[in-house]
């Protein structure tokens, strides 16, 4: 998923509640399912709140908050943090219900639905995000607009003064895997992207 596709889909269900939820060690290795259920998450007992391994289960599955009334810089901003949470995977999830989690740092929820009048369940899987890794946005990238340098800096800072754009975060992430991107836009001219040495 996009940051539009995700837009989308939270305007459309508008009486959701929506998070991003890093995935990490076995839940990352899964291949869920639109709209599958997934496990409540675990407590921690390191005080950071958000699930890992452990046995004491919660109400729901953590994620950090996302609605569609958020900026695109906003929303990206939480797909980085929940990426921090991750081993290279991201989603977005879904649930009839919400409480606060442990994890005031983060502003961690918990989302879960109901199974039964008395039995709730973990939250929806929505779908998979694409995003820049944390690496890609922490590179130090040199940017350049019809020839001329208008940016030296880090990728996150570039992202961030484009209001989290797409189309800047797919050429960051090509440039994280190739070295260089560029692309053409029209209004804006041409656009080179390349790592600093």
């Amino acid at each position: 998923m996009k940051l539009e596709e995700i837009r989308k889909t939270m305007e459309l269900h508008s009486n959701m509640y929506f998070g991003i939820r890093g995935l990490s060690g076995v839940n990352a290795a899964k291949k869920y399912r639109n709209n599958q259920i997934l496990a409540c998450s675990c407590d921690l007992d390191d005080d950071r709140g958000v699930e890992r391994y452990t046995s004491k289960k919660l109400i729901g599955t953590s994620a950090i908050p996302v609605d569609a009334d958020m900026t695109n810089n906003e929303i990206t901003s939480v797909i980085a943090l929940a990426a921090k949470y991750s081993d290279g995977k991201v989603c977005l999830i879904s649930g009839e219900q919400y409480k606060y989690g442990a994890d005031d740092a983060v502003g961690e929820i918990l989302l879960y639905n109901n199974k039964t009048i008395f039995e709730t369940c973990g939250a929806r899987f929505v779908g998979y995000i694409e995003t820049a890794n944390n690496q890609a946005l922490d590179m130090q990238i040199i940017v350049k607009n019809n020839g001329e340098e208008v940016h030296y800096g880090t990728a996150q800072d570039w992202l961030d003064s484009n209001g989290g754009d797409e189309d800047v975060l797919d050429l960051i992430t090509e440039c994280y895997n190739t070295g260089k991107a560029s692309r053409s836009f029209m209004g804006s001219g041409y656009w080179e992207v390349s790592k600093a040495q």
